[in-house]
């Protein structure tokens, strides 16, 4: 009762849950658990277990369930805008979901262990932001979607002290989800030889569902 107490589900694009989706039907939320101040002084979250998920599954009006599976080492992108010499590096974070719930199917949307380029997926309000927001105040050019699926980034993956050199790309805009997607095959692969190995819970769930009503009475009872 105190663990269903303690969740909290938004809907992470207000726009899928207005209006049926025209591909799959129904409606996307997200599902994640309360960050309390036992997460803020370094107690880890303990994620969903398979038997909260089968739960979840087994409610009337919930049509399937996918976790997110975030990356456990570490990432860096970088780029160069041209002649400029203007560029950036920073640290990214990834996760990945199951391909049936992603409202896009991008050109190339695989990733195998000898490929040399991974294909990314950002929020479409990334670029809203930067085209309606940073960009005017700062007087910098307004950039379309086929504008930006044309950059390359440098990117370095590492841990456990070992490194490798990738090249990214943005493949599409997800108006759905609000993350930085990655392909599942990437995201394995980055975890066994980069990252801790472990299979993690996830920590947050996609959920596609035509009524949520008992997912609600589920959580205030």
């Amino acid at each position: 009762m105190i663990f269903w107490v303690s969740i909290q589900f938004y809907f992470d694009v207000s726009d899928a849950l207005k209006k049926n989706d025209e591909i799959f039907g129904g409606q996307f939320l997200v599902l994640n658990k309360t960050v309390s101040v036992l997460h803020t002084l370094g107690i880890p979250s303990s994620g969903f277990s398979s038997e909260e998920i089968d739960e979840i599954k087994g409610l009337e009006g919930i049509q399937s369930v996918g976790g997110f599976t975030a990356n456990t080492f570490s990432a860096m992108v970088g780029a160069n805008m041209g002649q400029s010499g203007v560029g950036f590096k920073t640290q990214i974070f990834f996760e990945a979901v199951p391909n049936e719930f992603i409202d896009l199917k991008p050109s190339g949307w695989h990733w195998r262990e000898e490929d040399d380029e991974v294909p990314i997926v950002l929020p479409a309000d990334y670029l809203a932001l930067y085209n309606f927001g940073f960009a005017p105040g700062q007087d910098l050019p307004q950039i379309s979607e086929g504008l930006a699926q044309m950059t390359v980034f440098e990117m370095d993956i590492s841990g456990n002290g070992a490194q490798k050199k990738l090249k990214g790309r943005i493949a599409g805009f997800s108006d759905r989800i609000n993350t930085i997607l990655v392909p599942q095959s990437f995201i394995d692969y980055g975890n066994k030889y980069f990252g801790s190995g472990e299979q993690k819970k996830p920590s947050r769930l996609i959920i596609r569902t035509d009524d949520v009503t008992a997912l609600e009475a589920l959580m205030t009872n």
